[in-house]
Formats: C-alpha cells, sequence, structure tokens
C-alpha cells in the first residue's frame, strides 16, 4: 500500500506541472486534439482516456485529470500536454510491451509459481512492462528467500530493449545456501529437559549424517509451528499458564548460520474444578455429558479441549446442525490452580440440502455417482451421510480422489448446496500374453475388463484364451445398481472345449457351454451377500475306456451305440458374503 501511494503522489505532482506548462494558468477552449508518439496503441483506444472533447474549455485542472486517465490505461510510462494555439497537444511514450519472460537460477520456486505471481502484478507476455513494480517484485521474491532461511539470497530484474518497443525481462536469481540452524535454546524450562521439548520440533540441528529427513534449514513458518507445537506440549499437561515470552534469532556474520532462543516461562500444572454444559443441546444433554473426555480433578489437557469441542460440533452435524459454534469458557483460580470449564453450545439452524452437484467427472455420468450417495436433496444435512458418500464414491475403481463442500445459499440461513469434486481415473484394464512349449505349443490370450462401461458404472469383461490342449472363451456383465437400493445384478457366459489327450491326461474331449446370473444384497453400508446361479451343458466325446470313469459314463451312454458322445447338464448354486471397510 505504501508503494501504491508514493506513485500516485508522483503522478499528481509530475500532473499539476506538466498542466502548468500547458495551460500557463489560463482557460481555452479546444479547437483541436492531436496525439503524438503513439505505436502499438490504436488513436481510437487512446481519445478514449482522453475526457476532453473539441469545444471544451480546459484549464489545469482539466488537464491534470487528463494526464491521470492516461496513466490509468496503463499503456504509456510519459506523457507531457502542450498547447500550439487552440490545439490541445499530448505526447506519449508508450510502455514497452513484454516478449518474453525468462526465470534464471531459481530453485526453490518453480517457473509457474513465479509465472502466477507476476500475473498478480500483469506481468506477462504481450503486456505493457510497468516498470514502477519491478523493484517491489524484486523485494517480495527477497523477503520469500528470507523466510526460508537463504540470506545470501539476490533477485535482479534484466530489461533488455527489442526492436519496435519490445523488451525481455530477465528474473535472475542468486539463491546462495540456506542458513542451517546451529542451536536452539529453551531458556526458563525447569520441569523438562530441552532434549525432551525439542524431541517433537520439525525445526532440528546437529542431527546425523545419515538422518537425511531431519529439516536443519531455518524457515520463520516452521519456527511458529514448533513454537505452538512447545505451548500444545506444556498445555496438555496442565500447564494453564505456559506462555513463550518472546524469540530470539540470530544469525552469524557469514549469514550462513542461525541461533534460535525461546524465553518461556512455564507456570503451575491447574486441574479442572467442574465441566458445566451451556446452551441447547437439542435433548442430547444427557448423551453428550455422559461421553465427555473432561473430567473434575483431572489435569486440564488442551487437546481434550479439544476434542471436546469437535465431537460437539460433529455430533449436533448428524442431525442437520451444521454450522453449530462450541466455545470453551476457562474460569482459571489461581489461588488453588483450578480452572472451570464452560462449554457454551449454540446450534445455530437446522441446514437443508437444496442440491447436490458434482464436478470433474467427464466420462461418468452424474447419475451413477448419485446412485452412491445417501445424503438426499431437501432433507437436513448429516455430515455423517456426506462422509458415507464420500467413502462409498470413493471406493470405485474408476474414481481416484472425492472431495466435497458445503456452500451456503446467499439470502438463505438455512440451506446449502453440496459440491462433490472428483476426480476419475482409468477404469479399464486390458492383459494379453503368449506361450510356448514343447507340448503345449503356441498358446494367445487375450482379456478386456471396463468397470465404467460408457461411463454408466456397469462392469464388462470379455476373455479369450487358446492353447493346443484348450480353447475358453468368457463374457460378463455387472450392474451394480439394478435398482436404486443398490441391489446389483449381473451374468456371464462362457464357452470351452477341452481336449484330454494333449494334456496329457486321460483320453476325453469335452464342451461345455454355460450361462450364470448373481444377485446382491447390500445389508448395510460394509457388508453384502451375493446369490449365483449357473447352468452348464457338457458334451463329451472320443472317450478312452478307465476303469476309474467307466462307472460315471456308464450313466450316460446309449447301449446301442456306445461310442457316441454324451451329453448331460447341471445347475450350480452359490452364496457368498462380502464386507469392506475400506474408504477407498
Amino acid at each position: 500500500m505504501k508503494f501504491n501511494q508514493l506513485v500516485v503522489a508522483g503522478l499528481l505532482c509530475s500532473s499539476a506541472s506538466l498542466a502548468n506548462a500547458a495551460s500557463g494558468n489560463s482557460e481555452f477552449v479546444v479547437e483541436d486534439i492531436r496525439v503524438e508518439g503513439l505505436q502499438r496503441v490504436a488513436l481510437g483506444a487512446a481519445l478514449t482516456y482522453i475526457p476532453v472533447q473539441k469545444g471544451d474549455e480546459v484549464n489545469s485542472f482539466r488537464i491534470t485529470q487528463l494526464i491521470r486517465s492516461l496513466y490509468s490505461s496503463t499503456h504509456f510510462e510519459n506523457i507531457q500536454v502542450l498547447r500550439d494555439g487552440n490545439t490541445l497537444v499530448i505526447k506519449v511514450s508508450e510502455r514497452p510491451t513484454i516478449s518474453n519472460i525468462i526465470f534464471d537460477g531459481n530453485d526453490d520456486i518453480k517457473d509457474e509459481q513465479l509465472q502466477e505471481s507476476l500475473d498478480g502484478s500483469n506481468i506477462r507476455v504481450g503486456e505493457p512492462l510497468d516498470k514502477t513494480v519491478l523493484t517491489s517484485i524484486e523485494n517480495g521474491l527477497k523477503d520469500f528467500f528470507y523466510s526460508i532461511g537463504k540470506y545470501n539470497a539476490d533477485v535482479t530484474a534484466i530489461i533488455t530493449p527489442l526492436p519496435r518497443n519490445r523488451v525481455d525481462l530477465k528474473l535472475l536469481f542468486e539463491e546462495g545456501d540456506a542458513a542451517d540452524i546451529k542451536q536452539i535454546n529453551i531458556v526458563g524450562n525447569e520441569l523438562f529437559s530441552d532434549q525432551e521439548l525439542l524431541e517433537d520440533f520439525e525445526l532440528q540441528f546437529n542431527t546425523a549424517w545419515y538422518d537425511f529427513l531431519s529439516e536443519t534449514r531455518y524457515q520463520q513458518q516452521t519456527l511458529q509451528g514448533d513454537m505452538e507445537t512447545l505451548t500444545n506440549f506444556y498445555m496438555d499437561r496442565g500447564y494453564l499458564r505456559f506462555n513463550v515470552d518472546s524469540t530470539q534469532v540470530a544469525m552469524t556474520p557469514e549469514k550462513d548460520g542461525i541461533y534460535i532462543s525461546l524465553n518461556v516461562t512455564e507456570g503451575e500444572q491447574y486441574t479442572i474444578s467442574e465441566v458445566e454444559l451451556v446452551g441447547e443441546m437439542l435433548g442430547h444433554e444427557n448423551y453428550i455429558e455422559r461421553v465427555l473426555p473432561l473430567t473434575p480433578g483431572e489435569l486440564y489437557n488442551q487437546a481434550e479441549v479439544t476434542y471436546t469441542e469437535e465431537f460437539i460440533s460433529k455430533y449436533l452435524g448428524r442431525f442437520g446442525y451444521a454450522y453449530p459454534t462450541v466455545t470453551t469458557v476457562p474460569e482459571i483460580n489461581d489461588e488453588d490452580k483450578t480452572v472451570k470449564l464452560t462449554l457454551r453450545v449454540d446450534p445455530g439452524k437446522r441446514i437443508y440440502v437444496r442440491r447436490i452437484n458434482f464436478n470433474g467427472n467427464t466420462i461418468t455420468a452424474d447419475e451413477v455417482l448419485r446412485q452412491n450417495v445417501v445424503q438426499m436433496e431437501g432433507t437436513w444435512l448429516s455430515n455423517d451421510m456426506l462422509e458415507s458418500s464420500k467413502n462409498a464414491m470413493s471406493r470405485l475403481t474408476y474414481m481416484e480422489e472425492v472431495e466435497f463442500e458445503t456452500v451456503r445459499i446467499p439470502g438463505k440461513d438455512d440451506q446449502v448446496d453440496v459440491q462433490f469434486k472428483v476426480k476419475e481415473q482409468p477404469s479399464g484394464s486390458f492383459n494379453a500374453g503368449i506361450s510356448y512349449g514343447d507340448q503345449t505349443k503356441l498358446g494367445l490370450q487375450a482379456g478386456i475388463q471396463q468397470d465404467n462401461f460408457l461411463g454408466t458404472g456397469k462392469r464388462i469383461g470379455v476373455n479369450v484364451s487358446t492353447v493346443s490342449y484348450q480353447k475358453s472363451a468368457q463374457l460378463s456383465y455387472t450392474d451394480p445398481f439394478f435398482t436404486i437400493d443398490g441391489i446389483s445384478l449381473g451374468g456371464t457366459v462362457a464357452f470351452s472345449e477341452f481336449d484330454g489327450s494333449s494334456f496329457n491326461v486321460i483320453q476325453y474331449n469335452s464342451k461345455r457351454w454355460s450361462v450364470g446370473a448373481n444377485i446382491g444384497y447390500p445389508i448395510d453400508e460394509f457388508n453384502r451377500i451375493n446369490f449365483g446361479l449357473t447352468y452348464s451343458d457338457v458334451e463329451l466325446s472320443n472317450r478312452g475306456y478307465y476303469e476309474q470313469t467307466n462307472r460315471f459314463y456308464s450313466q450316460f451312454t446309449d447301449d446301442q451305440n456306445p461310442d457316441a458322445p454324451i451329453s448331460y447338464t447341471s445347475l450350480q448354486s452359490s452364496v457368498a458374503w462380502s464386507r469392506s471397510t475400506l474408504n477407498r
């Protein structure tokens, strides 16, 4: 903000001086307007920023407004306003156009991140270059490197002029090495040792050479996180008055080492004297009180307080109160070192779902995803149902990621839209194989499986194989949501031929046709029972005589033609139970 104020102040000063030069502190009526110096900017575009027309009477104030307006177009870096008789002459110097942007020497920041940052300052290829913002960009990038411990870093913007008022912009980075943490001191701790307190710190020092995962490079944000970790360590053990009094970060003269000192006041332990629930609990007071982990007489524990607030919020969310406010108010008694905790609960309004939308599904139809959503439109919002819906969609083999958010409806304080954002992944698989053996000879196998056929969520599979002793083919189909209740229906059709003599077993040939169907019933979110029934028609021919198989053959052999092929049918049934509690 300070930078913008300086620029505006500079423009106002230059505008006033130019206005005086143009008008000589006298008013005149403009008979003509002439703009000189235009190259890339069309005359018509420039005139749209000139708030003066022929026949207007101008003075120093009007000319100041004119200069401001032209500068606001961001096309010009220098403007002069002159008077030639009653002709208003405007001489401009256009800002050069950025032809190319080059990043050199940047390791910690990717080119895409840098370009995104430049876009925010309107620095991009094809746009006019505002040189006044380059300094702030350089300083902003230096501040970033300082925040990650690179105090020797430097950023320089190099502008290379090109023909036709174009320039190349190059950002040259000299990052240097990051400053390593030489030592972290905690001053004022008497109850716990430095080693015990620093154990959970993300920032480390004096680590072993083989510990590649330790973070010894100083980063300001990481230090803030470690200070919060230190505070939680004490607060979870009852030290309610613990405080980090001050922090000192000292740098070595070479700017390659950092010494950190944390001055703390530990205080004393506090016990819970009383826990009181205040507010509207919607008739669930008894249940909430029974499951609360906060117990009078025990040490104060900040983690349990946070858990309690989150538990009550989530519990009320089951009944449609999606935005409850749960606040813990401590009443500290420093004399007997006790604290009374008052939990103030405001459930807010019951929230209803207006609409459920899906984003990111370019292949899968919305209705396929909606089949897995147990949260209904028009009913009150349930966090449990949304999580169950998310898990159900995440278990689909063609979904890589599933997230959701609730969006409040403007003007409606009791309605939300649920936005599911999904990321699809390939839903099909293909396999093929080739083999060769001395006795089996050449073997071929191929198969294709599609779990989301044409985006319908239905599964289709085809498998074929052939080898010297056997040929087989199978077609399968399953509709996971044959009914809206989640009942699945599927079927298979298969054919196979087998030559036993080629497989070095007893001599016989067989042909088998089979048709199967299966139906599945969901018991609950995690359990499912499936019933299957398969009908097969089998033909046996070219049989050899073996005592072991003669009894079986005799049931089907025609006494008039004992060598004729025999046929029989079979009907097989199956029952299966499956349970899955996976969340993806």
